[in-house]
């Protein structure tokens, strides 16, 4: 798996490129090894995420991975999401319930992440 090096500074550089550029363009889930760090160092049994990518949370998190997606609503506890699940307005306009209802992270905006695992995860704790 190999982490986003380079991002042209006037794109927002690595850290911040999200805000112009996500899914393959930043972000395909690269970072799911320094999430499982993060996870491990911090003790945490239990995380909520929604994440953009190929390889299998359920690999790299064991137990402690709950599959999440913005149509299950708000979380709380840690809660972890991928740039591309956060920010892309064409993915939460995918994201449907079958009701035709349309879900996002706007909620999430009120918080701020306590971490970032690599440069496209997200952490946070969440009341």
């Amino acid at each position: 798996m190999g982490f986003l090096s380079y991002y042209n500074a006037l794109g927002g550089g690595v850290k911040n490129s999200y805000k112009v550029a996500v899914d393959s363009n930043y972000d395909w889930g690269q970072d799911l090894v320094r999430l499982r760090g993060y996870v491990l160092k911090h003790h945490i049994h239990e995380l909520k995420l929604d994440y953009f990518g190929m390889a299998s949370p359920q690999y790299y998190l064991g137990g402690a991975f709950v599959p999440w997606s913005a149509l299950r609503g708000s979380a709380h506890g840690w809660f972890a999401v991928s740039a591309t699940a956060r920010e892309d307005p064409l993915l939460v306009d995918k994201q449907t319930d079958g009701r035709g209802r349309t879900a996002n992270y706007a909620w999430l905006k009120r918080y701020r992440p306590v971490a970032r695992a690599g440069s496209p995860i997200f952490v946070y704790r969440l009341p």
